[in-house]
């Protein structure tokens, strides 16, 4: 039988109302209390009912965009950062974590901008202790942005990318790898496939990624973790 939030209460030892101000992410829970709610919600591996929390809340949890034109290039910039941060909001949901904004920063896709912000986050007085940057050539910044901190890597702060490019390998990065060759491959086939039939009804393919763990990344037992990205 599903846990419920009645049974996360009891076992967190608190009221229902502070499991939903846990779980809804409010700021007036303290951090001792929010950290038993959700050892609780991992230990019942409890999922909230969305359709209960909307008819309890009044709120569906579902956020609507509007625009003019989506070929406008302005509007689909917009559009990708309301998605980037929404991701992230859901995924650390499904994992029963705190969203913290103030962690998530954005920047270019390149060393440069990965550098610049990973110097921002780095000289926090609460310094993170891993940091997940969007592109394999944004977490080449960060590397440097350590060095020039002294701070070592993977002992003092873990560093993963995404997107699996070969100077990841060369310098031993963690990544998340997307399978691009099979992603070109299959993406030239379904369209030769819609240029010959017009009429076939476009499809939605998604694909897996592998987690690769090389030299920048380790298991640490404390601190703050940080992501940034721009989709």
């Amino acid at each position: 039988m599903a846990s419920t939030i009645h049974d996360v209460a009891r076992v967190a030892g608190v009221g229902i109302g502070t499991v939903s101000r846990v779980i809804n992410n409010h700021p007036g829970v303290r951090p001792a209390t929010r950290e038993k709610v959700l050892e609780a919600v991992a230990q019942l591996n409890y999922k909230p009912n969305p359709i209960a929390r909307s008819m309890i809340s009044k709120r569906t949890g579902v956020i609507g965009v509007i625009v003019s034109f989506f070929t406008r290039p302005f509007n689909t910039e917009v559009l990708r950062g309301v998605e980037a941060v929404l991701g992230v909001h859901r995924a650390f949901g499904e994992e029963g974590l705190l969203f913290e904004p103030e962690l998530m920063l954005t920047s270019e896709w390149d060393r440069h901008g990965g550098k610049v912000a990973a110097l921002q986050l780095l000289s926090r007085e609460k310094r993170p202790t891993a940091i997940f940057a969007a592109a394999d050539m944004q977490a080449v910044g960060v590397l440097e942005a350590a060095k020039d901190l002294n701070i070592n890597v993977p002992e003092d702060l873990s560093v993963i990318g995404f997107d699996g490019i070969e100077i990841a390998e060369l310098l031993g990065l963690s990544t998340i790898q997307q399978p691009m060759r099979q992603m070109g491959e299959l993406g030239v086939s379904k369209l030769i496939e819609q240029v010959e039939n017009p009429q076939r009804l476009p499809e939605l393919i998604r694909f897996n990624t592998t987690l690769v763990e090389r030299r920048t990344t380790s298991v640490l037992t404390s601190g703050y973790q940080a992501v940034y990205n721009k989709f």
